[in-house]
């Protein structure tokens, strides 16, 4: 089975041109990474008003997945067969396992906060904060406890896949393990000039 990039929003990922992933290997977008028109071959949210806003955009770029929620209005997105009430990059990860996929590049999946001035706690990591349907920059970071309980459960039901995040070496924001992820032997961290060595190498599909 070829490779899958799950493209999170994370700020790690801004200065990294995703585009340039579509000849290695299938790759997943999250949320409103639709309104770049990024070369992507699936869609996946959960959240209902992001969900909305991708159906009133008409947006048919790549394929559209969501859970089975009457209130997302769309009729055209495909439908997961349950409903997980899990976050949107676990539920990504979750669908290319489902898939087939076993080499899973993560990028822009930061699960921290980043700093902002000399303000002591960090606030929120997303590169559409502060846009619609985005809480704004200056708030504190999200929560990322349900996000690691989720990617810890799709690492460790999936012992024969292996989980590669992509971070900046350069800020430690983006270097960031979560506690309970950090005995998952099949997840593992690589940095951009890492994976600029293995774009080189591989092989392209399309």
């Amino acid at each position: 089975m070829d490779k899958v990039f799950i493209i999170a929003n994370g700020e790690s990922r801004k200065n990294f041109d995703i585009n340039r992933l579509w000849p290695y290997g299938k790759v997943v977008g999250i949320n409103a990474i639709y309104r770049d028109n990024p070369k992507i071959d699936y869609l996946v949210g959960v959240d209902i008003q992001m969900m909305n806003e991708v159906g009133d955009a008409n947006y048919t770029g790549s394929q559209v997945w969501t859970y089975p929620r009457q209130q997302i209005k769309h009729t055209y997105f495909k439908r997961f067969s349950k409903d997980m009430g899990w976050s949107s990059g676990p539920t990504a990860t979750w669908f290319a396992l489902e898939q087939g996929f076993k080499e899973i590049y993560l990028l822009g999946m930061d699960f921290g906060g980043v700093k902002s001035g000399t303000k002591e706690k960090l606030r929120i990591n997303n590169i559409y904060k502060g846009t619609r349907n985005y809480r704004d920059g200056k708030k504190e970071a999200t929560f990322h406890g349900n996000w690691e309980n989720q990617m810890r459960k799709n690492c460790m039901q999936n012992p024969d896949a292996k989980f590669i995040r992509i971070c900046d070496k350069h800020i430690p924001e983006f270097r960031f393990v979560p506690k309970k992820l950090k005995d998952v032997t099949n997840m593992s961290m690589i940095f951009y000039q890492d994976l600029e060595v293995l774009m080189k190498a591989w092989p392209k599909i399309r």
